[in-house]
């Protein structure tokens, strides 16, 4: 059975309905749909504007129930990985001026060695902190043991990246206690 954990992101970061529609150009119809669990089939392109705009992985947004059949799912998170894309492997397109002075022009000019310092595959490299070993190493452990968490980052890279995308959210979350606490009734009974 495949469920929709639509309602569940959406709860956390504070989207209506009407406003998720508006965004993706989604009829009101297919969210609700999504966001009530009751939809029957959906669109490939609807998942992948809730994923662009939710900013979330597929294996977020929908979950295959299958524990009952002993499936379990790990989501792994790497960061960058030591490859030999590099070591003549890479194939690289025209450059374009629009992306010179952008983030991924001038990585593009790092991984072809155009940047001092960064001359040969071995020094680009030594800035890639995921050894694919150890990362696959992990990897296979964690299947043997069993369980775990949903996700599983592998790499200080990445670790850090989440970490950061983590911290974020419950920052924001925080910024809105004295609102969520505003709309408890009056009498309720808090538990201790």
């Amino acid at each position: 059975m495949i469920l929709s954990h639509v309602k569940e992101i959406m709860d956390r970061q504070n989207k209506t309905g009407r406003g998720l529609a508006a965004e993706t150009g989604l009829a009101i119809n297919t969210v609700s749909g999504l966001y009530h669990d009751t939809s029957k089939r959906v669109d490939m392109e609807t998942l992948n504007r809730l994923c662009k705009l939710l900013k979330v992985g597929i294996g977020e947004l929908i979950k295959y129930k299958a524990e009952p059949f002993g499936i379990r799912t790990t989501l792994v998170e790497p960061g960058g990985i030591r490859t030999n894309f590099l070591g003549g492997n890479a194939v690289y397109g025209q450059p374009m001026e629009v992306y010179h002075e952008q983030e991924a022009g001038q990585f593009t000019r790092m991984m072809k060695g155009e940047l001092p310092g960064m001359d040969t595959p071995e020094a680009f490299n030594r800035v890639v902190v995921g050894d694919p070993e150890k990362m696959a190493q992990r990897i296979i452990e964690r299947v043997d043991a069993g369980g775990g968490p949903l996700r599983m980052a592998l790499g200080s890279d990445a670790y850090h990246t989440i970490r950061e995308a983590l911290l974020e959210r419950l920052a924001a979350l925080e910024a809105q206690k004295e609102l969520a606490y505003s709309t408890d009734a009056d009498d309720v009974v808090q538990p201790v």
